[in-house]
């Protein structure tokens, strides 16, 4: 609902919380997940993403990418909200950072995962296992359940509440009890191919048991993995491990990688790459303002106030999310009932000194490069800037670079220009 009054509109504006499309998901979700909140991208390309899924009859393996913050996770909502997908495909959707620890795992972790999340949704959805297929799965369990002994009583019976409880338990595993993940992990080292044919049973039989669907299976947030050398190492170097599964997958890439020397290496392995642009401020402030305006009241912010937000969120949604909710805020703690341009400008300096923090000498020396039109050698860094969004990128018929409007004045500072 849109705020008529900035105590009110607190609660719209959570950069962090993405829109939420699924009437039973809605129920709970926190205001700023209302769907009343979505404005339409003239250049998505979920469209051409849905014609992709429904109409290939291979297993594609699909990236999204953008940056953080440009808006994928609501995408991604949308996508596995839609009728005409629902229709296609039996959904498993979930971001990573509810099955494992984002800072801490590799592609076995990632791959235990899949398969606990396969299974467990596929049975909570009262999808057949037949007896063979639930035989073989436990025989792999009991190899798997060796290492730790919360894990043995499931390998004691082959059931379907057994395997169930199994992938239940090594989902709470994986994300919350590390001794016990390492040894899991060490067990799973030393035969990956066995978990690889466990996933591929799992996926054969939910995609024999649907008969008139296909199993899609969306898997977010990996584009928000920290380290760039983990996030290389699982899309790169293992990567057709990834790609192994005998069924439709989107995962989430970060942007960095779009941007690194194996971009191309990653691409021939995966289905193709669709990114989510920004918004050009230069072009679509209009659309802006109507974000803005879908979640309060444009007489809760003085225009020129609202045209500073804009301008300087360089078009990305969750930039300009932020400084309107931190503007809400300096507004609230001072009695005030509008949002005025000083408030705006206080902000935008509390984001420069939280960029200034991340920006060494070598971030400098890159974004000069970039100003200049220089070539960049110093290909790290680079990733390191995108992900980051102190670079932007934008496409109007050619691609264009920019450096985030909040983060120009540190590099003026930094090396002052003549004149």
């Amino acid at each position: 609902m849109r705020a008529e009054s900035l105590e009110q509109a607190i609660d719209n504006f959570d950069e962090l919380q993405p829109l939420i499309f699924l009437p039973e998901q809605q129920k709970d979700a926190p205001p700023a997940a209302s769907p009343e909140f979505y404005i339409e991208r003239p250049d998505n390309p979920l469209e051409e993403l849905k014609v992709h899924l429904t109409q290939s009859r291979l297993p594609e393996k699909i990236l999204l990418t953008g940056h953080m913050g440009s808006g994928k996770s609501t995408e991604l909502n949308r996508l596995a909200a839609d009728g005409e997908i629902r229709n296609h495909f039996f959904v498993v959707h979930y971001p990573v950072r509810d099955v494992l620890n984002i800072l801490d795992f590799d592609y076995l972790d990632f791959l235990l995962s899949f398969a606990a999340k396969l299974v467990t949704a596929a049975m909570e959805a009262k999808i057949e296992f037949k007896a063979e297929t639930l035989k073989n799965i436990s025989k792999w369990i009991s190899f798997a359940a060796s290492g730790d002994d919360s894990l043995k009583p499931f390998a004691k019976n082959v059931t379907r509440q057994n395997v169930y409880g199994f992938f239940k338990r090594v989902l709470t595993v994986l994300l919350r009890e590390v001794v016990a993940r390492d040894k899991m992990h060490d067990a799973m080292a030393r035969n990956i191919t066995e978990l690889l044919e466990v996933i591929n049973l799992a996926v054969d039989q939910v995609r024999v048991s649907l008969r008139d669907r296909d199993l899609l299976i969306v898997i977010d947030d990996l584009e928000k993995i920290p380290d760039l050398d983990r996030a290389e190492q699982l899309f790169h170097r293992a990567g057709g491990y990834m790609v192994t599964p005998r069924c439709k997958i989107v995962y989430t890439m970060p942007i960095a990688l779009y941007y690194s020397v194996t971009f191309r290496s990653i691409i021939n392995i995966f289905s193709k790459a669709y990114f989510i642009r920004n918004f050009r401020v230069s072009n679509q402030f209009g659309l802006l303002e109507d974000f803005i305006a879908k979640r309060m009241s444009l007489t809760l912010i003085d225009e020129r106030a609202r045209k500073k937000a804009i301008s300087n969120s360089g078009g990305v949604v969750r930039e300009l999310v932020r400084i309107l909710k931190d503007s809400i805020i300096k507004a609230r703690a001072r009695k005030l009932s509008q949002i005025f341009p000083d408030l705006v400008d206080e902000v935008i300096i509390d984001l420069r000194n939280s960029y200034s923090r991340q920006l060494h000498a070598r971030h400098y020396k890159v974004l000069e490069s970039v100003l200049k039109g220089e070539p960049v050698e110093d290909e790290k860094t680079l990733m390191e800037l995108y992900h980051a969004r102190v670079l932007l990128e934008y496409e109007n018929g050619a691609r264009t670079t920019a450096i985030n409007p909040v983060v120009a004045p540190l590099l003026e500072r930094y090396h002052p220009r003549p004149g």
